[in-house]
């Protein structure tokens, strides 16, 4: 008897060892075209992605994603290269708008702009627009602006293509003296918290 406990013991303690766990990562994401009061910074937006502050306004999903698309998002964020300070740039800076939460690892990028991202400590990084497309197409991210405008503003879809997998999604926009707009704050919009997990080799 003594032993039969022990065995299971045993059993369970190495299942428990050896039971595994997928690696997640979050992508938050604001609907459509959206005007803010001010810039939001990559920080402000890591922020809002792992918390559950008006829950209301967000949709929320958790999507199993081919091993290679996970590992080629997690490596651009593992090594992504800032842009050297005195480097003259085409803008200030990112006006976050679709944030990749990794551990402590995170990026933000605007809606229509792949050549530079910002970091969690909201720093100037250089995009992947490969990897940026990928992240949009998985998250759903594109379903949220018609087709015409995807192929208007979008370098990267004008390259890739619309993804096979769109279908033009309508929200409710938060309008104000009949513009769209967001007071000073990052969580008064429709948005998406999409939970990327790993699927394994």
């Amino acid at each position: 008897m003594k032993r039969t406990i022990l065995q299971i013991f045993i059993c369970i303690i190495i299942t428990g060892c050896t039971s595994y766990h997928p690696e997640t990562m979050t992508v938050y994401y604001w609907h459509g075209f959206v005007d803010t009061s001010r810039s939001i910074p990559c920080s402000e937006m890591q922020l809002a992605a792992m918390s559950d502050k008006h829950s209301e306004m967000t949709e929320y999903a958790r999507i199993v994603i081919n091993h290679k698309d996970f590992a080629r998002i997690k490596n651009y964020m593992r090594n992504m290269r800032l842009v050297p300070q005195g480097i003259k740039t085409e803008i200030p800076g990112i006006d976050s708008r679709i944030t990749v939460v990794y551990d402590t690892l995170a990026v933000s990028f605007k809606e229509t702009y792949t050549k530079y991202g910002a970091d969690a400590n909201d720093r100037l990084v250089y995009g992947d627009e490969e990897v940026i497309y990928t992240i949009k197409s998985l998250s759903g991210y594109y379903n949220f602006f018609t087709k015409s405008d995807l192929l208007m503003w979008f370098p990267e879809i004008k390259k890739h293509g619309v993804p096979p997998t769109y279908k033009h999604i309508a929200y409710e926009k938060h309008t104000h003296a009949g513009h769209t707009t967001m007071p000073d704050t990052i969580t008064h919009t429709s948005a998406s918290r999409i939970i990327f997990v790993d699927g394994g080799e």
